[in-house]
């Protein structure tokens, strides 16, 4: 009867050490989950600011007003936007995302560009791309400044 007890006294505690633990490991999942909608949420709005700086064109494809005056966002609200976005990356982003971004914040270019969007990448899908930056880039300059109407072409 001793050892019925004992191995019922057993079986509890390791019921409830295994709740305790499947309950940690589904926190842990749950805070993984959020940090990943995050960050998808987050580059998506930071490459679409930095597609403005490169081709203000763009700014046609993005919905962004300033709520306090409710007028769509100019190129230097693009900018202002991107360096508290950069601000911001420190909480969640990691640091290969950082470097890459402040290099193109400081000087915005396609090149900075692509490299940010592949760093995004591998952070979010955990792999290795096997895309080179030539790949990426838009043969027709799409990234670049689309010429004003009356400009000569070159």
């Amino acid at each position: 009867m001793d050892e019925f007890i004992k191995i019922a006294t057993l079986f509890g505690m390791g019921g409830i050490i295994g709740a305790l633990v499947n309950h940690w490991l589904s926190q842990k999942a749950d805070s993984k989950a959020k940090l990943y909608n995050v960050r998808e949420e987050r580059y998506r709005n930071i490459l679409a600011h930095m597609s403005v700086l490169l081709n203000p064109v763009n700014t046609k494809f993005i919905n962004h007003c300033d709520p306090a005056t409710g007028r769509q966002l100019n190129a230097d609200d693009h900018i202002d936007f991107l360096n508290a976005e950069y601000y911001h990356a420190c909480l969640y982003a990691p640091d290969a995302i950082l470097k890459e971004l402040k290099i193109f914040v400081e000087a915005p270019s396609e090149d900075g560009f692509i490299k940010v969007a592949q760093t995004m990448r591998k952070d979010l899908w955990s792999k290795k791309s096997e895309l080179t930056d030539k790949e990426l880039k838009l043969a027709n300059k799409a990234l670049q400044p689309t010429p004003k109407s009356g400009a000569a072409e070159l």
